[in-house]
């Protein structure tokens, strides 16, 4: 994240100073690989996606009674939403409000928990694996 967040703003600044070139440093150390520097934007960049996408998909799938049958108000569907699908990108079980660290994942669609298997599984084994998985040219000989 500390990368990210070095990268980030060097490329704004470059945004509006093109001319000025400052190297990339961490500890103090200079990185010269620039090859790095869209790595890591790219990767974030697709987590974001992933994330977004995800949350959009939650909020429009999930009925209001996936909230009210727990005791919560609807108005909190974005922010539980954007919990649950933050919890299993990451890994880290419970979430906030409706699958907070005393509840589960029960109440929600099909569709819904294999989103949330996939974000599991995304999360577990990082993007660049699956999706290596994916690309038809790493099955054949």
């Amino acid at each position: 994240y500390l990368l990210f967040v070095k990268i980030l703003h060097l490329e704004i600044e470059q945004a509006y100073h093109p001319s000025v070139v400052r190297p990339l440093r961490l500890g103090g150390q200079p990185i010269k690989e620039q090859i790095l520097r869209k790595d890591i934007l790219v990767y974030f960049g697709l987590i974001l996606s992933i994330f977004m996408v995800s949350w959009i998909f939650t909020i429009t799938v999930e009925p209001d009674s996936t909230w009210t049958d727990h005791g919560h108000q609807p108005e909190h569907k974005l922010i539980d939403a954007a919990g649950c699908v933050a919890a299993t990108l990451n890994n880290i079980g419970p979430g906030y409000g409706v699958v907070g660290p005393t509840k589960n994942y029960a109440n929600f669609s099909a569709p819904t928990k294999l989103l949330f298997v996939w974000l599991m599984t995304l999360g577990r084994l990082e993007l660049f694996v699956v999706i290596v998985l994916l690309v038809p040219a790493f099955w054949r000989p």
